[in-house]
């Protein structure tokens, strides 16, 4: 059993360690021939798709063409498992628009060679008829192609029907996500208001209607959230050395969860403390992921980012400590970092679906002042800074190329034992831009007041809320 130790409404956690055998950390001799075998296997087709079918067979034998999408399905699975070394189906079978299909708009091109221009005719994302009027479904999960009966999607009842597939993400009628490029998932509950979010490690998080949730572990050990609105946080595993440290973490909160995982590895590390006080100076390199979602019935998103750096990353600062007891002290930080992010948004009415992949570099300075009231425990700051990112971002409406800086100035208020939080920031951006952003977080009461002030027209916007 995994030692389990309160804090706020949580547990914190230490995860087993699992040790793994060879074929875990790698394939086997078998796995690699194998994988060998079917890379050459399939450089000897002279053709980019997979399979080749009369164009008379596309409207006289509707099996033939089934089969022969199931076939090149199958190939697929088989080249990336050649070529990535992890079986991956199709996400989509063609890039072609509802309507019969035509030269200028074939099906499956994705798997067929060549494609079927005629007889067939596309009614959605994953939904087609054939020429006899029958509906066939294709599930990306399963990589199941078939007449709507047969098909895996018609097994899965619990995700609904496919309505949109982008970057990754499958969109569901009921108002499920489901992420095919990993194991992360949004899926409602069809009775009740309940949720379950499959996150990227595989870790399941299901809601009850009483906004309790039960936290399934990989191993299967499984944790309790009294309230996934107030706060809870746990650490799933640590493993340090001298020179890194990588740990994982999971948060519920506000109706949402997260899990993330971070790797430092240090270049560089002085640090002096002693009774009044101390100072650090660190060079590291940053590498992780996270992964996260809804928890809300009426509110279903995923979102799934993994970064890095190229260069060290810089980290300083000091700290002085009063007769009373509280603390002030001084930071800056210097950082660099790509990251690649999938994003998706899904209304359970279908009023609004969204869903787009963004790569992007970040670069920035900032400086923050700090104050710990020991007695009142309450935690105050001052930032100051600048940031510059470059976004290429791909969404369906297209690429949208973002070179952005702006420099800021803050301050935040942490009072725990009121249970609040309060933010106020002042951004300038290059274009001339000038926003004032102002936040505050009531936890006991759940209510939240967003203001947004345009500092040129004086216009102002605020939003107020429960979560």
């Amino acid at each position: 059993m995994i030692k389990k130790t309160p804090i706020g409404e949580g547990i914190r956690t230490s995860r087993p360690r699992v040790v793994k055998t060879v074929k875990n950390l790698g394939f086997t001799l078998i796995e690699t021939l194998l994988a060998v075998g079917l890379t050459a296997i399939l450089a000897t087709t002279a053709t980019p798709v997979f399979i080749d079918i009369s164009q008379q067979s596309q409207t006289t034998t509707s099996q033939m063409v089934t089969s022969s999408v199931q076939t090149g399905v199958s190939l697929y699975q088989m080249e990336s498992l050649a070529t990535g070394r992890a079986v991956i189906n199709p996400p989509v079978l063609d890039s072609a628009t509802t309507g019969l299909a035509s030269p200028s708009n074939p099906l499956f091109i994705n798997v067929l060679n060549p494609s079927i221009t005629s007889g067939w005719s596309k009614e959605g994302t994953y939904a087609y008829r054939n020429p006899a009027g029958d509906l066939y479904v294709y599930d990306p999960q399963t990589g199941a192609f078939g007449t709507q009966a047969n098909s895996g999607q018609a097994n899965n009842p619990q995700y609904g029907n496919p309505v949109l597939s982008y970057a990754g993400l499958t969109f569901y009628d009921s108002g499920a996500i489901v992420d095919s490029l990993s194991k992360m998932a949004y899926v409602p509950s069809f009775e009740g208001n309940s949720v379950t979010l499959t996150l990227a490690s595989g870790l399941q998080i299901s809601t009850h209607d009483d906004n309790s949730a039960a936290i399934t572990l990989e191993n299967g050990e499984t944790l309790k959230v009294a309230d996934i609105h107030k706060p809870n946080f746990f650490n799933l595993s640590t493993d340090r050395d001298e020179n890194s440290i990588t740990y994982s973490d999971l948060w519920v909160q506000g109706g949402q969860a997260g899990e993330s995982t971070y790797n430092t590895k240090y270049l560089k590390k002085e640090y002096n403390v002693d009774a009044k006080g101390g100072s650090f100076s660190y060079e590291y390199d940053l590498n992780g992921d996270y992964s996260g979602g809804s928890l809300k019935k009426d509110y279903g998103y995923l979102y799934k980012t993994e970064y890095g750096t190229d260069k060290p990353q810089k980290s300083e600062g000091s700290w002085t400590k009063k007769e009373n007891g509280d603390i002030e002290g001084v930071m800056q930080h210097s950082y660099n970092y790509d990251s690649d992010t999938r994003y998706g948004y899904n209304h359970p009415e279908a009023k609004y679906r969204y869903a787009f992949d963004q790569k992007s570099e970040t670069t920035g300075d900032t400086e923050t002042h700090y104050q710990y009231d020991v007695k009142n425990d309450i935690y105050t700051s001052q930032i100051k800074g600048k940031q510059e990112y470059k976004i290429d971002h791909d969404s369906s409406s297209g690429k949208v190329k973002i070179d952005e800086k702006y420099t800021y100035e803050a301050k935040t208020k942490q009072d725990k034992k009121k249970d609040t939080f309060e933010s106020e920031g002042h951004y300038l951006y290059k274009d001339g831009r000038d926003f004032t952003y102002k936040s505050q977080y009531d936890y006991k009461n759940k209510t939240y007041e967003t203001t947004v002030i345009n500092n040129k027209t004086g216009k102002e916007q605020k939003y107020k809320g429960k979560f």
